[in-house]
C-alpha cells in the first residue's frame, strides 16, 4: 500500500509546486567548438576526445530574479557518455560564486552517464541570506571524455518560500522507480495471497484469510484507479501498465478465490457441529 500511497502523491501533486517562470533562457551567440545549434531550437555538446570538454551555452547578464529561490529547468538526452558528465549552473554575486550540479544519484539532478532519451533535468538555488539576488547566471555543460549531450530549451523559474521545482513526466526516472515500486507490490501481492491460500487450505485462520484477501482486493482497486488516471494523463506506458496489470490481478485472483474459501470455511464448520452434535 506504501507503493500506491507514493504513485497517488505524484499523480495529484506533482504539479502543486508554485512556479513563476520568468523566461525562456537565450544560449550564447556564438557556440564555441565543441557545440552546434540543431534545428529544433537545442544545443549538442559533442567529445571526441578522452579529455573531454567543458562549454559554456548560457550566460545571462541580468537575471532579474527577485526571490530567494529559483531554478533552471529543461530536458537533457545524450548518447555514449563516458565518466559522469554533468550540467553546472553557476551563480554569480557581487563578490561570490556557488554552482548547482546534476551530480545526484537519481531524479532530474542525476549524473549525466551512458546513454538516454530525452528527460527532465533542473538546477534549483537558494539564495536565502544574500545581500542581493544574483548578478550572472553561467550554463555549462561538461563531459569528463567522449560522448554527447544535447539540451533542449532551458526555462528560468522562481519558486515560494519552502518550494523546490516540480518535474513532470522524468521518463526515465519515474519508469525506475514505477518498475521497482511494481515489482515490490507484485512480489508482497504474491507472497502474501500465497499464505492466506495455504492456511485457507488448511480451513485455519478463518477471520485473517478473508479479511487478508478483501485487503488485497480493495489495493487492487486502488491500483486501477491510479492506472486510469495515469493513463488518462498521458502518463509514460511504464508508469500506467504495472498499476493496471497489479490492479486487475490483485482483483481478479482474490474474486475467484474468496467464494471456494468462504465455502470450505463452512464446510468445516458444518462438520464441527455435526461431530459435537453427535
Amino acid at each position: 500500500m506504501k507503493a500506491l500511497v507514493a504513485v497517488a502523491a505524484l499523480l495529484f501533486t506533482g504539479n502543486a509546486s508554485a512556479e513563476t517562470t520568468l523566461r525562456e533562457m537565450a544560449w550564447t551567440a556564438s557556440l564555441p567548438d565543441g557545440a552546434r545549434h540543431n534545428s529544433d531550437g537545442s544545443v549538442t555538446v559533442a567529445s571526441s576526445s578522452d579529455d573531454g570538454l567543458t562549454v559554456t551555452l548560457v550566460e545571462d547578464e541580468s537575471p532579474g530574479i527577485t526571490k530567494d529561490r529559483y531554478a533552471v529547468k529543461g530536458r537533457v538526452r545524450y548518447e555514449n557518455v563516458s565518466g559522469d558528465g554533468y550540467v553546472e549552473m553557476w551563480n554569480v554575486f557581487a563578490e561570490d560564486r556557488y554552482f548547482t550540479r546534476t551530480i545526484g544519484d537519481q531524479g532530474p539532478m542525476r549524473t549525466i552517464t551512458g546513454s538516454s532519451d530525452w528527460r527532465s533535468i533542473v538546477l534549483p538555488f537558494d539564495a536565502t541570506g544574500a545581500a542581493a539576488p544574483p548578478e550572472r547566471l553561467i550554463i555549462n555543460v561538461v563531459l569528463p571524455g567522449r560522448g554527447e549531450i544535447t539540451l533542449d530549451a532551458l526555462t528560468l523559474v522562481e519558486l515560494e518560500p519552502g518550494e523546490w521545482p516540480s518535474v513532470v513526466n522524468d521518463s526515465a526516472s519515474f519508469g525506475l522507480s514505477g518498475g521497482l515500486w511494481g515489482g515490490i507490490a507484485g512480489a508482497t501481492f504474491g507472497v502474501f495471497g500465497g499464505l492466506l491460500g495455504w492456511l485457507g487450505g488448511l480451513g485455519k485462520a478463518k477471520r485473517v484469510v478473508l479479511t487478508g484477501f478483501r485487503m488485497i482486493m480493495a489495493a487492487g482497486g486502488v491500483a486501477l484507479v491510479l492506472g486510469g488516471i495515469a493513463l488518462a494523463r498521458g502518463l509514460p506506458y511504464h508508469v500506467y501498465y504495472p498499476l493496471l496489470l497489479i490492479g486487475a490481478i490483485a482483483l481478479l485472483v482474490p474474486a475467484s478465490t474468496l467464494p471456494r474459501l468462504t465455502k470450505r470455511y463452512q464446510d468445516l464448520e458444518l462438520r464441527r457441529m455435526s461431530a459435537l452434535d453427535a
